[in-house]
């Protein structure tokens, strides 16, 4: 009762569903290291502790301590340097009995630092196949020979001190490329509520250009248009931006998709996009650079273009969230084999992430309970409406 009292005053509080990460500050805990995450659980037997990303690592050993419970621990980029120097963090990730990492830059580092071995488990979200799509020429009214290039502007790694400022240097290095590409070749722009807003706050940067015409914002998940876009449409992908750390999630969303990948460097990209043979990576912003490989590619033969297309699709069943999930849950099962347990487990996910819950918590909170596994969530922030997989997982605040 109490735990349904909560969120029902959070419900209340209906604003916060229609806006942004960015457009408003929560208060937020400097550290959770002493927090007593045993409060509100009402499990008396906890088998595994969770912790995700680096704010949850010290309280989830602590409780799994006191639980005598199983520690796993997810990262999705590198500890800042502060957690890194903490004693308490550091003989937390010595002592896990299970540490995952999002890509194998991370999981190299981590390797040195700690001397122990780092399991990758990719942050691969389920895309399933829709029935309908919608065909950003019609939306557009644009005509069958247009060939376009597609750039998702959602900021998916909210650790950027500035997150903004980035999706601004993105819009003006897109503006400079599409000036001197041809004429027939358009740029659509997708994202969110909030990334709209700053595309139309800068979209005098295409005024200058001269290419305003040819540069579309299109706002992906409205609850008005519950269908996906039609990728076949689409000749290019970019990704852009300030991820050398960490694999973004566009790659995967491009990569279901099978549409070739033009990016700059990002976290395992050598092995994720070059060796695959599914695009091309850059080391900088080079304009001239990037022109000349566009232009290169949108020439290509469409005996050519199916090259790419059988690398792409050979690329997609090796990595996709069937597979992956599938290795996260043998990885945990491995672990647990050794325990000799029998009945039902029980698992807690502690996600101390400042300002919103990730959606990896959510992604692994599916996973286990698809295993049978009771699963409790831990967080400052809870979502306001719990989606159809959420019925069977228990949110608890952490305040």
């Amino acid at each position: 009762m109490v735990n349904l009292f909560k969120q029902l005053l959070s419900f209340i509080k209906l604003g916060r569903l229609f806006a942004s990460p960015g457009s408003f500050i929560r208060s937020t805990v400097d550290s959770y290291e002493d927090v007593d995450l045993t409060e509100n659980l009402t499990l008396d037997t906890i088998d595994l502790v969770l912790a995700i990303n680096e704010n949850s690592v010290i309280a989830a050993s602590n409780l799994a301590t006191k639980k005598n419970a199983l520690t796993i621990i997810d990262l999705n980029h590198l500890p800042n340097e502060n957690s890194q120097q903490n004693p308490r963090f550091k003989a937390a990730l010595n002592t896990a009995d299970l540490v995952f990492s999002a890509n194998r830059k991370l999981a190299t580092a981590l390797e040195i630092d700690y001397n122990r071995h780092i399991t990758i488990s990719r942050h691969v979200q389920e895309r399933k196949v829709q029935s309908k799509y919608i065909d950003l020429k019609k939306v557009f009214h644009l005509i069958d020979d247009t060939q376009l290039i597609i750039f998702d502007a959602k900021i998916c790694h909210p650790f950027l001190s500035k997150p903004y400022d980035l999706l601004k240097h993105n819009l003006t290095f897109i503006a400079s490329i599409l000036a001197q590409l041809p004429h027939q070749t358009h740029v659509i722009v997708t994202g969110s509520l909030a990334e709209s807003k700053i595309f139309d706050k800068h979209k005098n940067t295409f005024d200058k250009h001269n290419c305003a015409t040819r540069v579309h914002f299109y706002i992906e998940n409205l609850e008005a248009i519950k269908y996906q876009i039609n990728y076949s449409n689409i000749d290019i992908a970019l990704l852009l931006g300030d991820q050398e750390g960490h694999t973004p999630n566009q790659y995967y969303k491009y990569l279901h998709e099978q549409v070739a990948i033009f990016s700059t460097e990002f976290a395992d990209a050598n092995q994720l996009v070059t060796s695959a043979n599914i695009g091309k990576v850059f080391k900088g912003t080079n304009c001239d650079e990037w022109i000349t490989a566009i232009l290169t590619f949108l020439q290509l033969s469409q005996n050519k273009r199916d090259i790419y297309k059988k690398a792409l699709n050979q690329q997609k069943q090796q990595i996709n969230s069937q597979r992956e999930t599938q290795h996260f849950i043998n990885s945990i099962i491995n672990i647990i084999t050794a325990t000799a347990k029998t009945d039902r487990l029980s698992a807690v996910i502690v996600d101390l992430s400042k300002n919103q819950i990730t959606n990896r918590t959510h992604d692994i909170g599916y996973m286990l309970v698809e295993q049978d596994i009771h699963v409790s969530i831990l967080a400052p922030y809870l979502p306001v409406i719990h989606g159809p997989q959420c019925s069977n997982i228990e949110y608890i605040k952490v305040s």
